[in-house]
């Protein structure tokens, strides 16, 4: 929960934010390295916070900042892997404002750094729902979080029960 809750409150702005430079790139690496590593001492010091719960730290922040390369290479070190990806890109789906808001892709890539799962394929066979709804002319849903509550997603083509 509160690993859903820090991810939900980073600001969309840092998510939607420009891609840097090589060099700030490399620096920005070495950066999450070196603050996983102290996240890692901090949980040697304190029982009360195991490496797990770093790992996870580390990664959702990692999503939310775009960071693909190192996000990547954090997983491989976290235990649940596919499931903090999969809260990471459910979360970036809910917020899309429209059917055509960049967060879609966002959350497509993250689900991209992880082996298939059912519950991953669930998700992609829902930000494909989104984009084919987005290319019909007619009052469909204007956010995916309605299309993911829409227990039946066939009547979202029926214009009489669309609202």
């Amino acid at each position: 929960l509160l690993r859903r809750l820090a991810y939900v409150l980073v600001p969309r702005s840092n998510r939607q934010r420009n891609s840097s430079s090589a060099a700030q790139s490399a620096a920005s690496q070495q950066q999450w390295r070196r603050l996983r590593s102290d996240l890692l001492r901090v949980a040697e010091a304190f029982p009360l916070i195991d490496r797990e719960t770093c790992d996870e730290l580390i990664v959702g922040a990692l999503l939310a900042a775009q960071r693909w390369d190192v996000a990547a290479e954090a997983l491989t070190t976290a235990r649940n892997a596919t499931q903090l990806v999969l809260d990471a890109a459910c979360a970036e789906t809910n917020a899309a404002v429209t059917l055509r808001d960049p967060a879609l892709g966002t959350a497509r890539r993250m689900l991209s750094l992880v082996r298939r799962t059912p519950p991953i394929d669930t998700e992609l066979r829902l930000l494909d729902v989104c984009a084919s709804l987005s290319t019909f002319h007619s009052p469909t849903p204007r956010r995916p979080l309605e299309i993911r509550l829409c227990a039946d997603r066939m009547q979202l083509l029926d214009r009489k029960s669309v609202v």
